[in-house]
């Protein structure tokens, strides 16, 4: 069994959001989120070490993220400051 090495713990949150990189707008689904970070699925990949905006479609909560991992089933997020800040 491998120890956990994140700081907070994770939810499953399936949720529409949105990337924002540049000009663009990223669809996305959110898979799982913690205070400090997400991971999402994505219409259209993002690179590994972008900062985006993240925010989710229906819920007033937004974040400037830094693309941390890029798998063939989404992107992980760290969010600047946690989602409390």
């Amino acid at each position: 069994m491998t120890k956990e090495k994140r700081k907070h713990t994770r939810l499953a949150v399936h949720s529409k959001a949105n990337i924002k990189l540049g000009g663009r707008n990223i669809k996305a689904e959110s898979e799982n989120v913690s205070l400090n970070g997400a991971f999402v699925t994505a219409v259209r990949q993002v690179e590994l070490n972008d900062v985006v905006g993240f925010n989710f479609s229906h819920v007033p909560i937004s974040a400037k993220a830094k693309v941390v991992r890029v798998t063939d089933e989404g992107i992980g997020l760290q969010f600047e400051n946690t989602l409390l800040d």
